[in-house]
């Protein structure tokens, strides 16, 4: 009985020097529809109870932009922006996967790939600018052997 009271009183001392958090939790993320849920959960108003603020923004580079000056404690991003921010900020850290594209991304192109391997001429790439993209382009160069050709 004594272990148990003095568990009680160790638990309630714990507790008590946690004040709530009166802060919101501040996460950027781009009207992507793959953050559907999230935009969902605001709507619903089901966020503001966790003190949680979802703030909308246009771009991968206004979310990273954002997250680096400190303003937003969190984003939602690609694996992209994880690994470009990764390596200068080593707290940053996934947190929850919300989708994952098996096949989804893909590279679209009017020749057939064996034109491609045996062409001196410059192949034209066209893709967002600071995207997941670049990383897409850069893995089917190498999946393709195209890596020296000129792009």
């Amino acid at each position: 009985m004594f272990k148990i009271i003095l568990l009680f009183i160790l638990i309630l001392s714990f507790t008590s020097c946690f004040s709530p958090y009166d802060k919101p939790l501040k996460i950027s993320a781009t009207t992507w529809i793959g953050y559907t849920p999230l935009f969902y959960a605001k709507e619903k108003g089901w966020l503001a109870p966790l003190n949680i603020k979802i703030t909308n923004v246009v771009s991968l580079s206004e979310n990273m932009a954002l997250y680096k000056s400190g303003n937003f404690d969190a984003y939602v991003g690609t694996q992209y922006e994880y690994s470009v921010l990764s390596p200068k900020d080593t707290s940053l850290h996934p947190v929850m996967m919300f989708d994952r594209s098996y096949g989804g991304d893909i590279v679209m192109g009017n020749v057939f790939i064996n034109n491609l391997k045996n062409t001196n001429a410059v192949i034209d790439i066209y893709l967002e600018i600071d995207s997941v993209n670049s990383t897409i382009i850069k893995d089917f160069l190498k999946i393709y052997k195209l890596e020296g050709k000129k792009t």
